[in-house]
């Protein structure tokens, strides 16, 4: 239950400072509820501004790099990759927008090798699901047409591992040869130690393109670059060949300094139009 506690006191802080940078940002002179007959319409600027839910799907494509020995190189992107669903929520004014909410991520540490007895990749990942807490500010910079917008902003999040399935650190790897007859032979074995941060910070540059279907809901589709240390999750390993004899020792890590695209569809609640006098 501690957990879950700190969680929705992390979630509630945010949301509460996304709210009070929010009324900062749109901070003006402004004439609600009523026109006073004196003053021309011509000469009110009307804006609208709301608040939005928007669920999504995320693919992530996280880092990996292996240092050491020279036999052993990062292992394929599709081990490293991983498809989540999120949540957002946010407010959003005619130019800036500003969200919080919930992701899963995933960071791994792996490797792949041609082994002495065989011809084909060997390949070993270990891997660690991150909570994530977003705090994102966007910026709309360019609107094609009424329906279609582009916004870029930057952001920063939280990120820590709730430890549901919790990974042995050390672990052993063993290798068998097969000769024709079907006999099989112990090759080589890999001990290992697998060690990952329970919580760290990151950052996100980010573009996103949306489009309007209806007054109250909106695609949109992102991208983005994450920003973190390369060495969230390190494997230390070391690999005992047998036949020919040799010692092999090398070091893989891992972050979320990679791509990640998102897909999601925004409901918005809570319009309010907002005037701001022009003397023009």
């Amino acid at each position: 239950m501690i957990p879950l506690l700190r969680l929705a006191l992390q979630i509630i802080s945010l949301m509460a400072f996304c709210l009070l940078l929010s009324i900062y940002v749109q901070a003006q002179p402004i004439r609600t509820n009523s026109i006073d007959s004196l003053i021309a319409r011509e000469n009110l600027q009307s804006s609208v501004q709301s608040y939005y839910l928007r669920p999504l799907v995320e693919i992530q494509q996280g880092s990996a790099k292996v240092q050491g020995d020279e036999r052993f190189t990062e292992p394929r992107n599709s081990l490293m990759r991983k498809v989540s669903l999120g949540v957002r929520i946010g407010f959003r004014s005619e130019s800036l927008e500003i969200e919080t909410g919930l992701s899963s991520i995933r960071v791994g540490a792996g490797y792949q090798f041609t082994p002495e007895y065989d011809t084909g990749l060997n390949s070993r990942v270990r891997s660690t699901d991150y909570t994530q807490v977003p705090l994102t500010v966007r910026y709309r910079f360019w609107q094609p047409t009424q329906r279609l917008a582009l916004r870029a902003g930057v952001g920063l999040a939280y990120n820590f591992d709730r430890n549901r399935f919790p990974l042995a650190p050390t672990s052993t790897q063993q290798e068998y040869s097969f000769s024709t007859n079907g006999t099989s032979t112990l090759a080589a074995r890999t001990s290992s130690n697998y060690v990952r941060k329970s919580k760290f910070w990151s950052g996100e540059i980010n573009l996103s393109a949306y489009y309007q279907l209806l007054k109250r809901f909106n695609v949109v589709i992102e991208g983005k670059r994450l920003i973190s240390s390369n060495t969230i999750a390190t494997f230390n390993n070391v690999r005992e060949v047998y036949t020919p004899t040799s010692i092999q020792r090398f070091t893989a890590s891992g972050g979320i300094y990679r791509y990640n695209i998102n897909l999601g569809v925004s409901y918005q609640f809570g319009f309010r139009s907002r005037y701001r006098f022009s003397e023009e």
